[in-house]
Formats: C-alpha cells, sequence, structure tokens
C-alpha cells in the first residue's frame, strides 16, 4: 500500500509494451467521477511547473471549484494561492493514485513525480515557492530547512511561530483559517459577477501583514483590494499590505474576469442526511477461527466509491471507517446482538488518507496533508470543522509517498510513518517512524531505515511495532520491534550507507509474507489464546500471523505463525471493538495481491469449541526449538522427531530487489537440520525439539504435522530468526529435567526419490508462490504490473539495451533466478521488480513452472 508496492511475483522483467494495431482512444482521467459537485473542496498534489512561476509544485493543495470550470488551488504549508485557472472539460490532466483507479479500478500510477495533476485550462495567476502571507515584508524566499534533495519543494509547514494553517471550517460555506504570527485570518474564496474573489477577515494586529497575491505580468496585474489595504507591486510580483490595525479588518481582493459565477450557497443544516441500513450475517462457526464479512455502503445515496483504508472504534462499538478517497464514515450496529449496521457520512475532502484513530473519542485522520482532527461542533453527526492538528509533517508529491498509518500513543501522542521508496526526490522524512507530541507542536524522528512501514502499538508496553515490504535493500519481508534512533536498513540519506543496521524481530519469507500491512495487539480484546498477543496482517498473501517475541536485555528476537483462516481480501488495517472484543480489519486493493476483494470489512470470531492449532510461542534457543500450544498435544505424534522438518539460511541486503536463500557457508540455498529428539512438556502443552549444530541465522522454518490431544490434525510451519542462542533451563518451563538428546541415530536419514518436475505443479506454484498477483493466465492486464502468462512462452521480447529475444526455457529460468539479468521495455522494475528466487526454489520447481509456463504459450 500502502501498501503493498513490492510484487511477488514470477518473470516480472519480461514485461514489455506493444503497439497495438488499432489506435487506442485517449480516455480522460476519471476528475468528474471523483468530484463531488455539491461539497466545497477536495485535495491533490497541484503541478504548475510547466507553466510559470518557477518550481510552482504543491504537494498538499486545497482545491475550490468556484464554479463556472473556475479552480483555485491553496498550499496548506506555506500559505499561499498556488493557482487559479479555468478549466477545459476536466480541471485537471493526469490523476493521482486515488483519481485513476477510482471507483474499484486496479490501476496504480507511475513513481516519481513526472505525472501528477496538472491544471487543465487557462491559469489566470499563480504563486511560486514562498509563502502567500506573513508580518512585515515579504522576500520571496523559501527558508524552510532543505531535505536531503535540495530541490524538493515538500518541506512541510512554515515555522508555526510565522505562520501556520489552522482549519477548514465547513460549517456555513467554506472558510480557511490560519495565523500570521499571533493574527488569526479567516478567509473565503469565490466567484462574482466582478471576478475571482479573496474576502479575508483579519483579527487586529500590531505588525503589517503582506498577502503575496501573484507573481505578475502585463496581463495579470489588475487585482483590486477593497478595505484597509493596497495592492503594490515588488520584485516582480503583486502584493497586497495591510497595515497594523488595532480592530478586526475585513479585506475583498478581486481579480477582475468575466464570469458565470454560480449562485449563493445557502447554509446546510446537515449535509448527508440519509443513513444506508445493511443486514448482518449469522454467526458460523467453523475452524479455530471464523471471518465474518460485514457489509459496507458500496451502494450508498451519494454515489460514492468505498475504498476501507482504516478503522477504530469509538467506547459505545460505533466504528469510524476512512476511505482513500477521502471520506470518513461512522457506522453504529456492531454490539453484541446487532442484526443490521447503519452507516452514515462523516466527513469528505481528505487527500488519500490511509490511518484513522480515535483519541478521547475524537476522530484523527492522518492523510497526505497532514493529521487532521475532525470536529463536530453543532453535535448533528458530521464533521463541521477541519482541525490541521500537526502542520509540521513534510511531504513530497512522490506518489508513492502515502500516509501509511497512525497509531496513538499512551500519553496521547501520536505515531506515522513515511515510506522511503521513491521515484524521484528525498524529504526529509522519508522511510523514518515520526512522533507527534499530544499537543500536535513538535515532531520528532524516532527511527527511520523503512521502505514502505506500516505500524503496530502495544498500548500497554508502549512497544512500538513495524512491518516492512520486501524490495530494495529489504531482502525479505521484517517485523521489527522499533528502538528510539535505529536505523533499519532502506538508505535514503548519504550518511545511511555507513550506519549500522538495526536487526528485525524476525524475517519472514516473502512467499509466506510478501507485503506486511498493521501490527495490530489483541490488549482487552476476546480472541481466546490470541488475547494480549500481537498479530501481523499481510497483504499479499491475505493472511494473518501471529508475533511471537523474545524481548529482553539480552536480544530482541522471535518469529510467526500463520493463522488458522482462510481470506480473500486485501488486508491493511485492524482494530479491536471494545463492545464485542473482536478482531475487526478492512482494506483495499490497488496493488499486487492474491487476493479477489476489491475492499472490505469484516471480524474475526474464535471457536471456543475447537483446538487452537497454533503455537502460542515459539522460541530458539541453544540446543534447539521450543514450541507451546493452547491446548494439550497428543503424546506419542508430538514425541516423534519425524513429525517435524527444520530449515535454515540466510538473506543478504543489497540494492537489488529481495535476496537469495543462502546456506551459512554462503553457498546458495537451504540447509535442512535433523530433529535428534523432541521432548514434551508434564502438561503435553510444550515439546522442545533437539536440534544439533544450532546457530546464529536470519530464517529457521520449523514444520510440524502432529495432533492435538482430541485428535485435531496441527499442520503448520513457524518461521523464526536467530541473533542470539542460549541455553532454556527446560526443568523451569515444565518439563520433568532439563537434559536435551541431540545425538542424531547412526543411520542416515531416508533419502527421498528426486521429484519429478510437472505441469500440476508448476500449476500449484503459481498460485502457491503469488505470481497470480502481478500475471494472469487469460491474457488480461487489469491490475496486473506484469505480462501475462497467455502466449508468453515462445514470444519475442525487447529488452532495455535494445536486444531482442525470445522467451524459450533458459529465458525464463534466468528471470525466475535473476530478475534484474534482462529487462523488457515497459518493465517497471525499478518501482516494484520481482523478488530473486535463486537458491529459494528447487530445480524440480523451477522446471514445473516453465512447464506451466510453455504450456500457456504459443
Amino acid at each position: 500500500m500502502f501498501v503493498r508496492l513490492i510484487i511477488l511475483t514470477l518473470l516480472y522483467p519480461l514485461t514489455a509494451i506493444f503497439v497495438q494495431a488499432e489506435k487506442k482512444i485517449a480516455v480522460a482521467p476519471p476528475w468528474k467521477q471523483w468530484i463531488e459537485p455539491d461539497f466545497p473542496f477536495f485535495s491533490a498534489a497541484v503541478d504548475v511547473r510547466e507553466k510559470g512561476a518557477g518550481n510552482n509544485l504543491t504537494p498538499r493543495a486545497l482545491v475550490f471549484p468556484l464554479g463556472d470550470d473556475h479552480f483555485l488551488a491553496y498550499d496548506l504549508d506555506l500559505l499561499r494561492v498556488a493557482v487559479a485557472w479555468k478549466a477545459e472539460e476536466v480541471p485537471f490532466e493526469n490523476a493521482s493514485m486515488s483519481v485513476n483507479s477510482y471507483p474499484y479500478q486496479l490501476k496504480k500510477v507511475g513513481g516519481g513525480q513526472k505525472a501528477l495533476p496538472k491544471p487543465n485550462g487557462k491559469i489566470l495567476f499563480q504563486n511560486g515557492i514562498y509563502p502567500g502571507a506573513g508580518s512585515g515584508s515579504p522576500d520571496f524566499t523559501d527558508r524552510r530547512p532543505p531535505p536531503p534533495t535540495e530541490t524538493e519543494v515538500g518541506r512541510g509547514g512554515i515555522h508555526p511561530e510565522q505562520a501556520r494553517f489552522l482549519g477548514i471550517d465547513i460549517g456555513s460555506g467554506v472558510e480557511i483559517e490560519y495565523l500570521v504570527g499571533n493574527t488569526r485570518i479567516r478567509e473565503r474564496f469565490g466567484l462574482k459577477k466582478d471576478g475571482l474573489t479573496r474576502r479575508l477577515k483579519v483579527d487586529a494586529h500590531k505588525k503589517p501583514i503582506y498577502l503575496v497575491l501573484a507573481k505578475v505580468d502585463a496581463e495579470r496585474s489588475k487585482f483590486i483590494c477593497r478595505g484597509k489595504g493596497s495592492i503594490e507591486l515588488r520584485k516582480g510580483h503583486v502584493v497586497c499590505l495591510l497595515p497594523a490595525s488595532s480592530k478586526q479588518e475585513k479585506i475583498s481582493i478581486v481579480f477582475p474576469i468575466s464570469t458565470n459565477p454560480p449562485k449563493s450557497a445557502q447554509p446546510i443544516a446537515k449535509r448527508w442526511d440519509k443513513e444506508v441500513r445493511l443486514p448482518l450475517a449469522k454467526k458460523k462457526e467453523g475452524g479455530p477461527l471464523h471471518f465474518e464479512p460485514i457489509p459496507l455502503p458500496l451502494e450508498n445515496p451519494y454515489k460514492r466509491g468505498i475504498r476501507a483504508a482504516g478503522i477504530d472504534f469509538f467506547k459505545d462499538g460505533r466504528v469510524a471507517l476512512v476511505t482513500f478517497d477521502g471520506d470518513v464514515w461512522t457506522g453504529d450496529g456492531l454490539r453484541p446482538g446487532s442484526k443490521e449496521v447503519h452507516w452514515s457520512r462523516f466527513a469528505s475532502g481528505l487527500h488519500e488518507p490511509l490511518g484513522l484513530r480515535l483519541r478521547e473519542e475524537e476522530i484523527f485522520v492522518f492523510d497526505r496533508n497532514g493529521l487532521w482532527r475532525l470536529q463536530d461542533r453543532d453535535d448533528n453527526g458530521e464533521a463541521d470543522y477541519h482541525e490541521l492538528f500537526c502542520s509540521q509533517i513534510d511531504q513530497t508529491a512522490e506518489t508513492r509517498e502515502f500516509a501509511s498509518a497512525l497509531e496513538v500513543q499512551k500519553d496521547g501522542g501520536f505515531l506515522v510513518c513515511k515510506p522511503g521508496q521513491t521515484g524521484s526526490t528525498i524529504g526529509r522524512s522519508s522511510s523514518a517512524i515520526l512522533r507527534i507530541s499530544p499537543d500536535g507542536k513538535k515532531v520528532t524522528r524516532l527511527a527511520h531505515g523503512f521502505r514502505q512501514p506500516y505500524l503496530g502499538y502495544d498500548p500497554a508496553t508502549g512497544q512500538i511495532a513495524a512491518s516492512d515490504q520486501q524490495g530494495h535493500y529489504v531482502p525479505s519481508t521484517p517485523v521489527d520491534f522499533v528502538q528510539k534512533g535505529a536505523f533499519y536498513g532502506h538508505p535514503n540519506e548519504p550518511a545511511d550507507k555507513d550506519r549500522l543496521v538495526s536487526p528485525p524481530l524476525t524475517w519472514i519469507p516473502h512467499q509466506e509474507c510478501g507485503s506486511g500491512a498493521a501490527i495490530v495487539w489483541m490488549r482487552k480484546s476476546k480472541m481466546g489464546p490470541l488475547a494480549e498477543q500481537p498479530v501481523l496482517l499481510s497483504f499479499n498473501p491475505p493472511r494473518l500471523f501471529q508475533i511471537h517475541a523474545e524481548v529482553n536485555e539480552f536480544v530482541t528476537q522471535g518469529g510467526v505463525t500463520p493463522l488458522p483462516l482462510a481470506l480473500d481480501d486485501p488486508l491493511l488495517k485492524g482494530a479491536i471493538n471494545p463492545a464485542d472484543g473482536l478482531l475487526y480489519l478492512t482494506g483495499f486493493n490497488i496493488w499486487g495481491t492474491k487476493a479477489k476483494g476489491k475492499t472490505f470489512l469484516g471480524r474475526v470470531r474464535p471457536n471456543p469449541n475447537h483446538s487452537w492449532t497454533i503455537p502460542t510461542h515459539a522460541q530458539v534457543a541453544k540446543r534447539g526449538i521450543l514450541l507451546r500450544f493452547a491446548t494439550p498435544l497428543d503424546p506419542q505424534s508430538a514425541s516423534k522427531p519425524s513429525s517435524y522438518e527444520v530449515r535454515r539460511w540466510n538473506y543478504k541486503r543489497t540494492p537489488s530487489y529481495g535476496s537469495p536463500h543462502f546456506k551459512l557457508d554462503g553457498t546458495k540455498g537451504t540447509e535442512t537440520l535433523p530433529v535428534a529428539s523432541v521432548k514434551t512438556s508434564k502438561d503435553n502443552r510444550s515439546v522442545f525439539l533437539g536440534v544439533p549444530d544450532m546457530r546464529e541465522v536470519m530464517q529457521i522454518e520449523v514444520g510440524y504435522k502432529i495432533n492435538a490431544a482430541d485428535d485435531t490434525p496441527i499442520q503448520n510451519k513457524t518461521f523464526l530468526t536467530a541473533h542470539l542462542l542460549r541455553k532454556l533451563a527446560l526443568d523451569e518451563r515444565g518439563f520433568v529435567d532439563n537434559r536435551v538428546n541431540l545425538e542424531v541415530d547412526g543411520l542416515a536419514p531416508a533419502k527421498k526419490p528426486p521429484a519429478k518436475p510437472s505441469l500440476e505443479k508448476g500449476k500449484a506454484l503459481y498460485a502457491q508462490l503469488g505470481c497470480v498477483a502481478c500475471h494472469s493466465i487469460d491474457g488480461s492486464r487489469e491490475g496486473k504490473t506484469g505480462p501475462s502468462w497467455l502466449g508468453l512462452f515462445g514470444s519475442k521480447r525487447k529488452l532495455t539495451t535494445g536486444q531482442v529475444v525470445v522467451a524459450d526455457e533458459a529465458y525464463i529460468r534466468e528471470s525466475i533466478l535473476n530478475p534484474p539479468a534482462k529487462v523488457a521495455v515497459g518493465a517497471v522494475n525499478g518501482e516494484g521488480g520481482m523478488p530473486i528466487y535463486d537458491g529459494v526454489l528447487s530445480e524440480e520447481q523451477i522446471d514445473s513452472i516453465i512447464l506451466y509456463a510453455r504450456s500457456l504459450g504459443k
């Protein structure tokens, strides 16, 4: 997300762009479908760099549709009117991520800042990169601290002691509020008969105040000021100067143009007065966990797409849900015994938000514009004031710089994270986890070095956790228990290349979790054996993992175990509902994933009548591996060494996408370790696997096929990381004694006959490895970043070097083992490339995949 931009696919670098015989008809971006005609503003990045005033790019713009196809973009960071224009057909060329994929299309936009929304039509006036309001005299200079890329304009707000944006009042019309020094200014934009107007109420001020109106040329210098102010030309700019005043002043600034202004909007008591009521499905029970879908208001009176991006709960069990398209909905009816959910719309106008949390029953949203507090001042069930709670978080216009996560800390402070993956410039906070003080006035970098992180926070201990996504400099998917000041491996600054990399709590093989999302602690939940434990959400493939953590003064390490729950929806966020104690999940899909759903909301319910089939605790040790279960085990199956399989391997962190598997001697591949003995605890809930030659290693895979005492099958894998191996006192952990047999029987292990490749195995691997996320087998391309496998084998591919090659067996094999070796024209390998499978797949598996690809070829 978002979100997963790293694709677990095969043959990705074979992507190519083909010229079709028939001429394609250009399709305008769906701005008209996305923009609500009766809401007073929306948010977007606005790029005017090619049309005048220097480097005029606004990463955070409030865009006001003024009527008669006129639009004005206001820069929240610099308090300036960035540009005003009259549109032709649609307001922008190009589209943002949310617009391009609206309402439920699987269409990403490219990385970087080359194809951002650009005003489409006649520019009326614009400004450069400098404050648009201030005290004294303007110097038309951007004095904000520069980021690592000095040309980057996304630097966050002006220093709040000089000026800062406060909020948007939409209670009656729409009015923005900001401070210049300590002087509050309220401003409205409009289209009147005499032209485009800015109407201001300026509180008493001891010092003169300036407003930069436009970078001027002969045609655009005809501004008029009505009230106590004067228009002057300063260094090629039109400026309105407001002298000191002991009382509130009303100022009107007009840019004369011939228009057909809309009728004045009448005050609205309630903008969205219709509820959407939907029935809840009856409770069902199956395995240890059951997933219950909650219906979203996909069909609603406002014809708005609902792409659920984050949730949280009020104390009474009502849910608040934010969508990627900038809306907030509230839902009532998710308490025990409820038969239907009632959805009401609460807010709109946000900028691709992905984080929502409640603090003291108030809704906070993190979007590309910053951290907002949404206030319902008249208590009518709708937000009438959007307060920009923190203006000091910088944000570039990079399409991949998502506002991915928001958490609330015990002291009322906030945590947000910023991705390091970029196709262009680097901002000050790129790749960082940031803490925002409880009052929103101070932002501190806690840690950095993340690629596309999501967050988790334990309200009981204060532990901060982060997931990340495998890709460049991230060899596989990590789970990090974050330490202040630590660096986690993805470089964004020159000094990062020499920093010591902090290891994760655990690594996860990318086939199991290629795209980590949120981490949810099950505090105060009714989730059975999961209660109080952290759970990781995986976007691709869609699944849940219990996190096993060993945190003490010596080491931070652990592992994960997949939960026994089949899911087919794009997981991004989760929260515990205090009304029923259950885990609720939500998310949407633009990016590559095996999930078939495009958006969803649902809850997970434990089955008290079913044995819990995963370990509640897993730990590496000097003499082997400890697994503890919530349910008693069958002693006969649990005590057999043949019931277990253990493998280990390392990764390497490099600029390449992902990593091969490496044995401890540095050669590619994995090592299988013998299980010399199995020791069961006195209560038959724990087993200790005696494993000779245990070593510190990045990845250990423990497979087990045993039974519970009631004969329920327990078949799973647990994935662990060993940074430090210590001797466990087993007699203190419920075992009869502390002895462990590490002697392997003299008989050599039985050799399995070599497996033969087959088309059927290749087809199964296509699904298991996640190839389906980016490669179709029917020729379709929607939502797919790689070529379809239909017709792939035997086709010609033009490489970026200009060479033309045939996608034969040798080429496909090389593309699996080393994807960057030959990259086809049109591939976006630098943005979301394919993992390396060298040392990961066996020869038999590779041959099977080739057989399957061949069967779909020409």
